[in-house]
């Protein structure tokens, strides 16, 4: 007997590791005749209309990013076979990736063999690019206005600068400071694309007299996307 489920995805965000995501995997419907339930349709489809499906289960993420598989636990003496993009194949109940890359992008499928029992799913892994936040910024005279700005070309990107009191100061590519005394100042920018997040701490220096435009970035602190 064949029991084909569609898989769901569950993200959560970890505050000291990683990020993990996991398939909890549920079978829906007993589908011997080969039908299979559809959410996008709310009723049992054709097994050849559910692999032709565009509404398949999905997880997003960023390069990068620990990402890990799982299925519910079928126990001793279940077979686990996976199959993914470019050759991915893994006998293991669970697949981790250490740090995904564009390449991994792609549908996996798996199939659990126990006591002539066989249960098939797949998930479709969307890998979207880290944005950068890349700076201009720099030393600046006392007398003059101040302007960092960020140096890309990302479309329908989001940014925000907080100052030194994560105090948010500005939602746009471009800082606009009032002349400041001498001395040195710290901001930080963030980059949202595609629900993938850089920030960057950025120190500037202002001092008396003319001087050569440089910069010093700090920090990156990387996020996975929100659901």
């Amino acid at each position: 007997m064949a029991v084909f489920f569609e898989a769901k995805a569950e993200e959560w965000h970890s505050q000291l590791k990683n990020d993990v995501c996991f398939i909890n995997c549920e079978v829906l419907k007993d589908t011997s005749s080969m039908e299979y339930y559809s959410f996008k349709h709310q009723k049992a489809i054709k097994f050849e209309e559910f692999l032709n499906e565009s509404n398949v289960s999905y997880i997003n993420t960023c390069v990068g990013r620990s990402l890990i598989l799982s299925l519910l636990d079928y126990g001793e003496g279940a077979d686990y076979t996976w199959e993914g993009p470019h050759g991915f194949k893994s006998k293991s109940a669970a697949v981790k990736f250490e740090k995904v890359q564009l390449n991994d992008d792609g549908i996996y499928t798996v199939n659990v063999v126990k006591g002539g029992e066989v249960v098939q799913g797949r998930i479709k892994l969307i890998v979207k690019p880290m944005p950068e936040a890349k700076i201009n910024n720099g030393v600046f005279n006392e007398n003059e206005a101040i302007q960092l700005q960020a140096e890309d070309n990302l479309l329908d990107a989001k940014y925000e600068w907080r100052n030194v009191d994560k105090k948010v100061i500005s939602k746009s590519k471009d800082l606009w400071i009032s002349p400041k005394k001498e001395g040195k100042y710290t901001y930080r920018l963030t980059v949202n694309k595609d629900g993938c997040e850089v920030s960057k701490d950025v120190e500037i220096s202002v001092g008396i007299g003319p001087y050569k435009r440089s910069y010093n970035s700090v920090v990156d602190v990387l996020r996975l996307p929100n659901k």
